[in-house]
């Protein structure tokens, strides 16, 4: 009787201590980690993430003794170079989509430019400011004083030009 309370006893504390150890495994596993959200506009690089998980693989093995130090730093180093590669990749494409979105925004001012009088909706662009509106002597358009041309007719406005009529 004695004999089996203690292989109980033994037992309860032989899963006790196999729970104890397998639990922080198991919830680091299962939360992994945390997701970083893309900004808005950024690409997205898978090879970056498979760089970055391979970096903290080879940080664990060298922290468990698995890898000697110089080996260590020439793959830290590699690594390292990879990802730097990689995020200028991907900041030059972010650079390129950034420009071709300039350029389409200087094509529509060019065709809002080009409509002339027959510009749909614009009666004036005017700045509620204390320099108050003035028109240009070409189209009529209402003008903040600061504006150094038209937007609808193109005219170039001199500081006298911009006064009402």
């Amino acid at each position: 009787m004695i004999d089996a309370i203690v292989i109980l006893i033994g037992a309860v504390l032989a899963m006790f201590s196999v729970v104890v150890l397998a639990y922080p495994l198991i919830k680091s596993r299962s939360q992994g980690q945390p997701e970083m959200p893309e900004a808005e506009g950024e690409i997205a690089f898978p090879e970056l993430d498979s760089l970055y998980e391979s970096i903290r693989t080879l940080r664990l093995e060298y922290e468990l003794g698995k890898l000697e130090e110089n080996l260590y730093r020439q793959q830290m180093n590699d690594y390292r170079l990879r990802a730097a590669a990689v995020l200028r990749r991907r900041d030059e494409r972010t650079f390129e989509a950034a420009r071709l979105l300039e350029e389409e925004v200087l094509i529509a001012r060019a065709a809002l430019n080009s409509a002339g009088p027959d510009l749909a909706g614009v009666d004036s662009i005017v700045d509620d400011g204390d320099r108050g509106p003035g028109r240009c002597p070409s189209c009529g358009l209402g003008l903040d004083r600061e504006l150094a041309e038209c937007p609808r007719c193109a005219v170039e406005l001199g500081p006298q030009s911009s006064d009402p009529p």
